[in-house]
């Protein structure tokens, strides 16, 4: 197949033709390493050797700036490289590398997650908002053993929040019941906290 490239308008990319027809972007760096120039006839095969191995380095550079500005998990950065149409393929080796070089970590994302949130939230509303962020479901149930106590005492602090200065009669305590369970909080643990209130 003969090559073709072609600048692209933005950017450091080039387009690669094969034949004519536009096949894909494709990085500078590929193209020095490979000694790509218009006119060489080179094989499908190998073309998509090269194609797969600069996909894997743009998307890796991608991800880096996508990963800057905060810790992401494994899944939230596949939906990220999905959402920017690399393939299947393409995502494993950039997945893989950001494991090599320990850039993700899906057990210390939840067990930060947890440290942080644990006295924000109930553990129901924790683990639901770490399997929205595809965290194995197993990781989460790992970390998320803290104390009941802990719950308990964010409970009764927010009781005395929602309660200040007023009467703690039943409709007041049914309105903060939902809200509580609203912050994922265990509906028994609520029930053992309010009571205490009395």
């Amino acid at each position: 197949m003969i090559i073709s490239l072609e600048k692209q308008k933005k950017g450091d990319r080039y387009n690669l033709y094969l034949d004519g027809e536009f096949c894909s972007g494709i990085e500078p760096d590929s193209i020095v390493k490979y000694h790509l120039k218009d006119g060489i006839d080179i094989e499908k095969e190998k073309v998509d050797e090269i194609l797969l191995e600069s996909e894997s380095f743009y998307g890796f550079n991608k991800v880096l700036k996508y990963i800057s500005k905060s810790m992401k998990t494994t899944g939230e950065i596949e939906d990220y490289l999905k959402k920017h149409d690399f393939k299947q393929i393409v995502i494993a080796n950039i997945i893989n590398k950001l494991n090599e070089y320990k850039y993700v970590n899906d057990e210390l994302y939840c067990k930060s997650y947890i440290d942080f949130y644990k006295e924000k939230y109930g553990k129901n509303k924790i683990k639901q908002n770490l399997l929205l962020k595809k965290i194995d479901e197993e990781i989460i149930n790992l970390y998320l053993d803290f104390d009941d106590e802990i719950s308990i005492e964010n409970i009764k602090r927010e009781i005395i929040k929602q309660s200040k200065n007023k009467e703690l009669d039943l409709k007041l305590k049914q309105k903060i019941i939902r809200n509580l369970i609203s912050k994922g909080y265990n509906y028994e643990l609520i029930k053992q906290a309010i009571n205490t209130e009395d």
